[in-house]
């Protein structure tokens, strides 16, 4: 689906609903638009069911139900948790800082009131304060070795679930494979590795063909299907070489370091071929929905050339390959 395409559906899903036209509200049509949040969608198609479709309060209900985007939330929690056990290992030191001062000043103390004591004098009692001063910092000291290891765990935990939401902010959560905000980092990160090490790197736009009729023929859950299963097949293809990504809808990208134009067009026909190959059954009584293929663009980087201009020139070489009829790659002049 074009960027434009995508932008106008969520036009008018805002302006059928009577909501505004604020970024929250467009980045909930874009979850639903783009296919990117199961959750989303669902309730969407069940509301689009019903005889009143989409009015201002059913989008309230789907934005409340489904919340801020995958990994948002989690992030914000754990942050604050955190914050808390930072506080919590602070008071503990600031605390194990004024026991040892206290107990420093008691030990000099000691120490002077032994230096006063004339020759013979009973030191007893003076002793017996110090042994006491010393086993009370003692136990202070195995209380706070104890806090301390309890909020190192606590920590580790919270460092565990923060790697997890960040992987999971970065993961289309209907196919499981980055999305689009990991490939533009990784698109500009591969580009500065081409260009200094001077070795090409290609990309391969590709755009699973007729697929808003096979919604429209088939439904959504199954289209959400073919998408799961169409990434699948470009990760086992291109995984070993390549960083493969989606996009946006029933769009994929596949960067290929090291890889000149003619093998990026050799790979990419040879996936064309394995996917259209295949003839796909539904489980249930095995009846036939065809056969799934793609259009593909490839560009291989030019110099100087900015990641924009080379994505644009792979997704212009994607175009071409439908206008030459679908289900064939195409290479960006």
């Amino acid at each position: 689906m074009r960027p434009s395409d995508i932008i106008n559906k969520i036009g008018e899903i805002i302006a059928d609903a009577g909501v505004d036209a604020s970024p929250g509200n467009y980045e909930l049509c874009h979850r639903y638009v783009t296919r990117s949040d199961p959750q989303v969608c669902a309730e969407f198609e069940k509301a689009l069911a019903q005889p009143g479709g989409i009015d201002g309060a059913t989008f309230q209900r789907i934005s409340d139900l489904a919340g801020p985007p995958r990994g948002q939330i989690d992030v914000g929690r754990h942050m604050a948790h955190l914050d808390e056990q930072i506080a919590a290992m602070l008071g503990a030191a600031t605390s194990a800082a004024g026991d040892a001062a206290s107990y420093s000043a008691s030990l000099k103390d000691g120490a002077t009131n032994l230096d006063a004591l004339h020759p013979g004098s009973d030191a007893t009692a003076i002793i017996a304060d110090l042994i006491l001063q010393t086993r009370a910092m003692s136990q202070r000291t195995a209380s706070l070795e104890a806090s301390l290891e309890s909020a190192s765990m606590e920590l580790s935990t919270v460092r565990a679930d923060l790697e997890k939401a960040r992987l999971e902010s970065g993961t289309d959560a209907l196919t499981s494979l980055p999305n689009r905000r990991t490939f533009d980092s990784k698109l500009v990160e591969a580009i500065a590795a081409a260009s200094k090490s001077r070795q090409p790197l290609s990309l391969a736009f590709c755009d699973v063909d007729h697929f808003k009729k096979f919604n429209d023929t088939w439904g959504h859950k199954l289209g959400d299907k073919v998408l799961r299963y169409v990434a699948s097949q470009i990760e086992k293809h291109f995984g070993a070489s390549g960083f493969a990504a989606r996009f946006g809808g029933e769009e994929f990208v596949v960067l290929l370091p090291s890889c000149s134009g003619p093998d990026a067009v050799h790979a990419a026909q040879d996936f064309c071929e394995t996917l259209s190959g295949r003839v796909l059954k539904l489980r249930n009584d095995g009846q036939e929905i065809g056969r799934i293929t793609v259009s593909v663009g490839v560009a291989t980087l030019q110099s100087e050339e900015t990641p924009k201009a080379f994505v644009e020139r792979a997704d212009e070489a994607m175009y071409a390959a439908k206008r030459a009829g679908r289900n064939r790659v195409v290479c960006a002049s």
